[in-house]
């Protein structure tokens, strides 16, 4: 049994086959089997020619405009990704610095206020803007965390 190998028509032998139809007026059964292709398939490039035939008239207008509502949804979900990843990348080097300033002083007993309320600040924003918990890349135990968060703002 010979198997078939499926032809790829280039597009411009579908619209060389939709123009017979639409501006002939050639009937879609005798293009089929002349062309040797299923009717269905056919109106499935029709379709596809009416919806996507207003971006051969937009010209010099941006391409943002032909996009259907999924393509929008695309673009808007990427920009925010991208947003995200910047102030991901904002809190790395933000937390590296902060690490690298503190050098070990959050594990003693005696942490000065300023520094613990500073310590208590950066880790709310951050925890707001991402919802991620830091206190490991501190090195500062939750326990700790939280007996600070209460005296947060008071000199002792």
């Amino acid at each position: 049994m010979e198997k078939k190998t499926r032809r790829q028509p280039s597009p411009e032998d579908k619209v060389r086959i939709l123009r017979l139809h639409l501006l002939e007026g050639k009937p879609i059964s005798e293009l089929c089997e002349a062309e040797g292709i299923h009717p269905t398939l056919f109106y499935q490039w029709q379709k596809t020619f009416f919806e996507k035939g207003t971006a051969a008239f937009e010209g010099g207008r941006s391409p943002s405009r032909g996009f259907g509502p999924a393509e929008r949804k695309l673009e808007a979900l990427e920009g925010k990704l991208r947003r995200k990843d910047e102030v991901i990348a904002a809190l790395m080097e933000d937390l590296v610095r902060t690490k690298k300033d503190l050098r070990g002083e959050l594990k003693g007993q005696g942490v000065p206020h300023d520094l613990r309320d500073a310590v208590v600040d950066f880790l709310k924003h951050y925890h707001a803007l991402t919802g991620l918990q830091l206190l490991f890349w501190l090195g500062l135990s939750p326990r700790k965390f939280n007996c600070w968060k209460p005296r947060s703002g008071k000199a002792k």
